[in-house]
């Protein structure tokens, strides 16, 4: 154990459900993880179908002139990250003139929020997007979301959709471990799970897999690939904790870590486009993917632009966007970015949504039995 005591530095989350209400999901608080998005595509305030988006997707346009006549819809994004959220509300008002709100938060924060307001009777949310699919299995169970009726659902990668759930993947995501390549020889940088058990007093950041759905499926995917017992032997080493995976980087860039997971692909290779010296570990023993999900609720407040949206997240444009981004595309012959390696050399690791499901509790409380 270092001499550096375990720490915990927790993202800070928005107000309570009802500021949020008041506050029209409320400005930036500083945190890059919570924070309200309105897009400004140049279609805004357009009332005409058949616009390019109806025209790509094969939405209907009977569904498209309603959506249009509610004018807006609210995405609280557990799911996407800022830029991720930023460009669904711009393309899709651009699409079709309708208002985007997106409210970035934890996929945590966004379960809570979306619980609070069903049970209150003042649902805000739309659409949902979660990296934690077994919150999806159980609202699906629970008729708290609704079948978008995605026109190009059978275009999707075989294998990572389930029809028999309303929530639907729009990218698919590799998982690692993230380092500094200028604090790191990436000669000593560790290769497998097995070498990664030992940090040799060095700093681990690692999201809560009680708030953060990405580092929930990770810890479930790190089990399957290295054994249940894995993450036990992480008691007594350096950890700091954060809300969410998309800290990590930031964390690993100032050196307050030296290692950050799960680290995400996408805001990895992100990084390293702007010059950053990061870099990413596929642990050989098998490496962690799973998708990002999103669903209309069955009562958001503006039901047809709700459907719309999630209709629209399944189009080639938008899947385009998903890979300019540095995401893999969940769209099948939609090509993956430049640069990243070829999943077919991996053994790969994905997650049993309902496996995950009832293991979720057990996972949480490993955690915070290592992180005590």
């Amino acid at each position: 154990m270092t001499s550096r005591a375990n720490r915990i530095a927790r993202a800070a989350s928005c107000a309570a459900l009802f500021a949020l209400v008041a506050a029209a999901c409320g400005g930036d608080d500083g945190d890059e993880d919570a924070s309200a998005i309105t897009g400004q595509g140049s279609g805004a305030g357009q009332t005409t179908a058949g616009g390019e988006g109806d025209e790509t997707c094969g939405a209907d346009p009977g569904l498209v002139a309603a959506a249009q006549e509610e004018g807006e819809v609210v995405l609280f994004g557990g799911g996407h990250t800022r830029e991720g959220g930023e460009a669904v509300a711009e393309m899709f008002e651009d699409a079709y003139g309708i208002s985007v709100t997106v409210n970035r938060q934890p996929s945590g924060d966004v379960i809570q929020q979306v619980e609070a307001s069903l049970e209150a009777g003042a649902v805000v949310a739309d659409v949902v997007s979660l990296a934690d699919v077994s919150t999806f299995i159980r609202w699906d169970e629970e008729g708290i979301i609704t079948d978008a009726e995605v026109p190009n659902v059978d275009q999707l990668i075989d294998g990572i959709v389930d029809p028999s759930r309303a929530s639907l993947p729009y990218a698919v995501s590799p998982l690692g471990i993230v380092y500094n390549s200028a604090r790191t020889d990436p000669s000593e940088a560790p290769t497998s799970w097995a070498e990664f058990s030992d940090l040799g007093g060095k700093v681990l950041a690692h999201a809560n897999p009680s708030t953060s759905g990405t580092a929930l499926s990770f810890m479930y995917m790190a089990a399957k690939a290295a054994g249940d017992a894995y993450y036990d032997g992480f008691k007594g080493q350096d950890i700091l904790i954060t809300d969410s995976a998309l800290a990590l980087n930031q964390l690993v860039l100032t050196g307050e870590a030296d290692y950050g997971a799960p680290a995400i692909e996408a805001e990895v290779a992100r990084a390293k486009a702007n010059g950053e010296p990061l870099e990413i570990i596929y642990p050989s023993e098998g490496v962690p993917v799973f998708s990002s999900e999103l669903a209309a609720l069955t009562e958001a407040p503006h039901p047809n632009a709700a459907k719309l949206l999630v209709q629209y997240t399944c189009c080639e444009e938008y899947q385009e966007n998903v890979a300019e981004l540095g995401g893999r595309p969940a769209l099948v012959g939609v090509a993956s970015p430049e640069g990243l390696p070829d999943m077919a050399d991996w053994t790969i690791v994905t997650v049993d949504v309902n496996e995950l499901g009832t293991r979720r509790d057990a996972l949480v409380q490993q955690f915070e039995a290592i992180t005590a």
